[in-house]
C-alpha cells in the first residue's frame, strides 16, 4: 500500500474517490463487503470518526465518501490517518485493507 497525503479543507464537504487496489497493485473487487473509512487522531490514539464508502454501482472497485462540513469544522488543526477496513455482509468478521 502506497501512503499519500490527502489536503481536506474546513467549511466545506470534501468528497474523496476512492480506488480499492491489492497489494500487485490492481483493481480488488469488494462485492459482499460493506467499506468503511475511518478518521484516526494518531495522537491520541483514537478513531474521531467513521464513514461508509459508498461503492459505484457499474464498479465494485471504485468508491466515494465524504467528509461532511460539519465533521471537519470540529477537527483540530494536525495530521490525521485513514483508515479501511471491509465487512463480508453474510459473516460480519471485519478485514483491514
Amino acid at each position: 500500500m502506497y501512503s499519500r497525503t490527502i489536503k481536506v479543507y474546513k467549511g466545506i464537504d470534501n468528497p474523496l474517490r476512492i480506488v480499492i487496489l491489492n497489494q500487485d497493485q490492481k483493481p480488488y473487487d469488494v462485492t459482499g463487503y460493506n467499506v468503511v473509512m475511518g478518521i484516526q487522531n494518531v495522537e491520541a490514539g483514537t478513531t474521531v470518526t467513521s464513514f461508509t464508502v459508498e461503492m459505484d454501482a457499474g464498479d465494485a472497485t471504485v468508491g466515494t465518501v465524504t467528509i461532511d462540513r460539519d465533521t471537519m469544522d470540529n477537527l483540530t488543526k494536525r495530521y490525521y490517518k485513514l483508515t479501511f477496513k471491509a465487512t463480508n455482509t453474510d459473516t460480519n468478521v471485519d478485514r483491514p485493507m
